[in-house]
């Protein structure tokens, strides 16, 4: 069963009408300039169009910690790989304070909620309004979740339904590759930091699937995760000696999802084993992960394939 918790004491899809479109008609070779341009045409034509009425918007970050910034060395520690920092998955260093690590309150500790396992970190710099609605609607579906020892957690099951009665509206989607309004535009910010986490922890991935098409939300590439409800979702396992504790801040246009648990002998490490571009925006990318134990070592593969964004002509009347 999975427990969302309130407080906490620590120690120091649909489319939106809009002109009407026609699939760009399939060319024998490839024309970069004629992708450029049609590349340019959508993003405006995403731009201009209009979506349906929705509720009040509030962009205003969410932090379970007010007031209070997180340490880039915690951070670049709890990511336990040079290949995140180098990726940009860092903190400025002039933020010194420090994150929590240790949980005094008797209640978790006693479910082993005691101490940080892992962090998540992303970037959502240059979300406009809508998706920071829905961004904070879906933390707060999230923030303070307890999954037990032993539980395969998913995604899919904890958000629920996605309505403007929770608070969600329309924003901007991939989908079929495409951009388009969609409800809930920006949900897989928070499952693909929530990925993050439990793959910093070592925790045993379930399911996840890369996005069809690579989106600077979520750089380093590989490392995304999205869904798709009743179709597509993110499943881990806890295999942890206790429960663990799921707790979200944002800060500087960077948001971290914090595991808190019990350590065991285990040492995780990350590391990009592949990573092919092509000229028309196709990309591969393979991160390697491996775990080791004080007497066993589990390696596993992650790998992500992404498609160009489908362009669409619009046609005039």
């Amino acid at each position: 069963m999975i427990l969302g918790l309130t407080a906490l004491v620590f120690g120091t899809a649909a489319v939106t009408p809009s002109d009407v479109v026609a699939s760009t008609p399939r060319n024998p070779g490839f024309d970069v300039s004629t992708h450029i341009r049609a590349q340019l045409q959508e993003r405006n034509r995403m731009s201009e169009a209009q979506p349906a009425n929705t509720p009040e918007i509030k962009s205003e970050p969410f932090s379970s910690y007010p007031g209070f910034t997180v340490s880039a060395a915690l951070i670049n520690r709890a990511l336990n790989s040079e290949f995140w920092v180098k990726e940009g998955a860092h903190f400025d260093p002039q933020f010194n304070n420090q994150l929590e690590q240790a949980v005094q309150e008797p209640f978790l500790r006693e479910r082993g909620i005691k101490e940080v396992l892992s962090v998540g970190v992303s970037d959502y710099a240059g979300s406009d309004a809508r998706r920071m609605q829905n961004i904070n609607a879906t933390i707060a579906k999230f923030d303070g979740v307890i999954i037990k020892r032993g539980e395969t957690f998913s995604f899919n099951e904890q958000l629920g339904d996605v309505t403007e009665e929770e608070g969600f509206t329309y924003a901007r989607v991939l989908r079929n590759s495409a951009n388009a309004w969609g409800l809930g535009g920006g949900v897989c910010q928070i499952s693909t930091n929530v990925f993050r986490a439990a793959l910093n922890a070592g925790l045993t991935i379930e399911q996840r699937r890369a996005h069809s098409v690579r989106f600077e939300k979520y750089e380093p590439a590989g490392l995304d995760a999205t869904i798709y409800l009743g179709v597509i979702d993110l499943q881990f396992t806890n295999n942890t000696p206790g429960d663990i504790l799921m707790k979200f801040a944002m800060r500087d246009e960077k948001m971290i999802t914090v595991f808190y648990g019990t350590k065991d002998t285990r040492q995780v490490s990350i590391e990009k084993t592949k990573h092919w571009e092509g000229y028309d925006g196709r990309l591969s990318a393979i991160w390697k992960r491996n775990v080791n134990f004080a007497e066993s070592a589990e390696e596993e593969s992650f790998a992500s394939t992404y498609r160009p964004l489908v362009t669409e002509e619009v046609v005039s009347e």
